[in-house]
């Protein structure tokens, strides 16, 4: 029952995870498409003359176009120094920027920079606001990296998109799954019943395996009191056979003195001379 109970509940567990992992998949892996800085590299930025720092951002659409309602990109230094750029005012508003599906669009932002010597010594990192019309605002951040450095490659921020062909078939497995998980759950459940019953069987003669061992020892107790006290009476009869062979013996020995007192009176009345009639 132990061994039913705790393989029940590891397969529960181990669909639990599967399950898991889907949902981690429809949401991440398949997601309908995802934006961001694909590297960040030094090649993307470059300071003109007049302290005017240019960058661009890769936009990429993938199962589905983005409704790109606004972008904000913040070069932030890592001394706090903030350098703000907006692209077409950062907001479409009923005109969103659309970005067709498996598609890379290439976004440039321009930052005035006082002081060019500021960028050569520093370091810097990137925050960028895009707001969506199905998700909106998301805040993506990248690691710091100075002017001669590259960020590391794949710096994209995943979207779920409901409408990804794939995404019926991935909820179709997550739903057997949950549906399996559910069947499992009530079978580890009525095992944990049949355990919790059997546990209170065997509780119960317990109970009363304790009851009869208390009863024998009682009556142990009363058998031994019976034998001590069989034994006495054994010692008594020993002693009252003792007693009443003597008195056999005495008896005997009165019957023979007895008998010999009969026949010596006997001898002497029949040996006295009898009286002369004259």
């Amino acid at each position: 029952m132990k061994r039913k109970i705790r393989f029940a509940i590891s397969v529960a567990a181990l669909l639990t995870l599967a399950m898991t992992a889907l949902n981690s998949l429809s949401v991440f892996a398949y997601s309908g498409y995802y934006v961001g800085g694909p590297s960040f590299n030094t090649t993307y930025y470059q300071l003109g003359s007049s302290g005017t720092f240019t960058v661009w951002v890769e936009f990429y659409g993938g199962a589905a176009d983005i409704a790109l309602l606004g972008v904000q990109l913040y070069f932030v230094k890592v001394d706090g120094t903030l350098y703000q750029s907006q692209f077409f005012g950062a907001n479409y508003g009923d005109n969103p920027l659309l970005i067709p599906a498996d598609t890379r669009v290439a976004l440039t932002y321009n930052f005035q920079i006082p002081n060019e010597q500021s960028l050569i010594s520093g370091r810097f990192y990137y925050v960028l606001y895009m707001t969506h019309r199905e998700h909106g605002t998301i805040r993506y951040t990248t690691d710091t990296f100075g002017p001669d450095e590259a960020l590391s490659e794949g710096y994209y921020c995943y979207l779920y998109n409901p409408l990804h062909p794939d995404y019926g078939a991935l909820q179709a497995q997550v739903t057997s799954l949950q549906s399996q998980v559910n069947d499992l759950q009530s079978q580890v459940d009525k095992l944990q019943k049949d355990k919790t019953f059997l546990q209170s069987q065997v509780n119960n003669l317990q109970s009363q395996l304790s009851s009869l061992q208390a009863n024998n020892t009682n009556l142990q107790t009363q058998l031994n009191n019976l034998n001590s006290q069989l034994n006495n009476l054994e010692s008594q009869l020993n002693d009252v056979n003792a007693h009443n062979a003597t008195l056999t013996k005495l008896l005997l020995l009165v019957a023979v003195i007895a008998s010999i007192f009969i026949v010596a009176t006997v001898y002497l009345v029949l040996r006295k001379p009898r009286a002369k009639v004259s």
